[in-house]
């Protein structure tokens, strides 16, 4: 039996306080501002180290881009997944909940099986050059936020 938004239990993200949104809404917005705020720091040093180096990518760096526009494109849709999940889930519906989790969890392991792949086929590695540590450091974090 569905229940009254204001019946849910606030800790698990029901519900709406008297006098405010509920915890999992504040949880989820500080959560995305660290995010922002962190990931603006790292492309801060890579515009940083771009503007200091007069040849960016270095001779002989060459990344599959369509492909990774590709598992881009499937990292964005997880989002939209995710969402159909929680909400799913909002209305009491387990298996609706669970079947956009699953597929949630699906795309983020599509993305991570390229990242696997870029790095398999990199003719540089971390310590040859800076464009080589800040594009390791980027997407070792991404690769953290997805996972």
């Amino acid at each position: 039996m569905a229940h009254a938004v204001a019946d849910r239990d606030p800790a698990v993200g029901g519900g709406v306080h008297a006098n405010g949104p509920s915890m999992l809404s504040v949880g989820t917005v500080v959560w995305l501002a660290s995010e922002l705020m962190f990931f603006s720091g790292l492309f801060a040093a890579w515009f940083s180290l771009r503007s200091t180096n007069s040849v960016w990518p270095p001779a002989g760096v060459e990344l599959e881009t369509a492909r990774t526009a590709v598992a881009t494109a499937v990292l964005v849709a997880s989002s939209f997944t995710m969402h159909a999940g929680t909400r799913a889930a909002e209305r009491d519906d387990r298996t609706g909940a669970t079947r956009w989790v699953v597929l949630t969890a699906a795309l983020g392991t599509v993305f991570l099986a390229n990242q696997g792949l870029e790095y398999a086929g990199l003719d540089f590695s971390l310590s040859s050059h800076a464009y080589a540590s800040m594009f390791y450091v980027a997407m070792d974090l991404v690769g953290v936020a997805v996972g």
